[in-house]
């Protein structure tokens, strides 16, 4: 007996439809793909502009607040140091004519650093380290040293990591006297997370008055 009306889909009708459906599915997954990909390029290239102008900006701060600043980097990592370094004045004391031959004393000027912050740039482990010491302002005339990086100790490598992923740290200096050139700090830091690299170039100006130590 033959039935009527009870049309369907042939095997190869099927197969056709399933391939048809297989490629639109690979094609909106690719799509979807390339996106996802491109959005992950352009986030991270995103957090290493800000990551690098927040560190542009921390350093900012510091620099403000100093008058003086040295850069090293002849050594296995680069230093940049900046000092406030205090003036303390010695008024002129004038002869006293009840004793002859009395000189007086001649006004004069003495340098202390009240407080010293170090930032250090570790290349071969591309990390950046941070350090301060600050002079303390209950004893009269008291006086510090830079602090001194030890990035062979662990400790003090944890206790002091100031930024990973640090390809390049630079400070301008003076061709002739290995100097910070004025009172700017030209400051370039290059940054590389995964495959996404950002360079940002600065120049940060003392707003102290620049005053060299010793």
């Amino acid at each position: 007996m033959q039935r009527t009306g009870e049309d369907g889909f042939t095997l190869v009708e099927l197969v056709i439809s399933m391939g048809v459906f297989s490629i639109v599915a690979v094609v909106i997954i690719m799509f979807m793909q390339t996106g996802t990909n491109s959005y992950q390029r352009a986030k991270n290239e995103l957090d290493l502009q800000m990551e690098s102008q927040m560190l542009i900006n921390q350093i900012r701060d510091m620099t403000y607040s100093a008058n003086y600043a040295e850069y090293d980097d002849s050594g296995s990592e680069h230093i940049l140091t900046l000092y406030h370094i205090t003036q303390d004045y010695t008024p002129e004391v004038t002869p006293d004519p009840a004793v002859p031959g009395d000189p007086g004393v001649p006004a004069s000027v003495s340098k202390r650093i009240t407080r010293a912050e170090i930032v250090v740039w570790d290349p071969s482990t591309k990390k950046l380290y941070y350090d301060k010491d600050e002079a303390d302002p209950s004893v009269a005339g008291s006086s510090v040293t830079a602090p001194t990086a030890s990035l062979s100790d662990a400790d003090w490598c944890t206790k002091h990591l100031f930024s990973n992923y640090i390809e390049k740290f630079e400070v301008d200096t003076d061709a002739s006297t290995g100097k910070i050139p004025d009172n700017t700090i030209m400051l370039s830091i290059g940054m590389k997370a995964r495959s996404r690299k950002y360079e940002l170039k600065e120049g940060i100006t003392v707003r102290n008055k620049w005053v060299e130590y010793p």
